[in-house]
């Protein structure tokens, strides 16, 4: 993380995770992040843990970014696009992933819109129901 702490799955278990993959430069990212951070973690914790994992930034620049946005769910630099892979390509962002209590991908979307948005808070909520 931007702390220098080791990230992992670890981390959620037994929560529901929610994992953005984003960039500083992508504006749907930097649009959709105030909403993950008030829509999803800031009503769902601590059932859910939210990850965004900056797709191709260093530390620094993830840093400077949440200087103004203020997002309080963790921050991963992933400069190399190494963590980005593993859930699947580099083929677009924002990519989001929600994975259930036993650690199976149950949503995934690429891009940011109002429906996209809408599709995410119901899967959130639907694995949080799901025991």
């Amino acid at each position: 993380d931007l702390n220098g702490h080791t990230a992992g799955s670890a981390a959620w278990r037994g929560r529901v995770a929610v994992i953005n993959v984003w960039a500083t430069w992508c504006q749907p990212c930097v649009e959709e992040l105030p909403r993950v951070e008030r829509e999803i973690w800031q009503r769902f914790q601590p059932e859910v843990a939210v990850v965004a994992v900056a797709f191709g930034e260093d530390a620094s620049t993830v840093r400077e970014y949440n200087r103004s946005a203020n997002l309080t769910f963790p921050l991963v630099a992933d400069p190399g696009g190494k963590i980005a892979r593993r859930f699947g390509g580099d083929d677009g962002i924002p990519r989001t992933y929600v994975i259930d209590r036993s650690g199976v991908v149950v949503y995934q979307a690429i891009g940011y819109d109002e429906e996209d948005f809408k599709n995410l808070v119901s899967a959130v909520e639907k694995a949080i129901a799901m025991r």
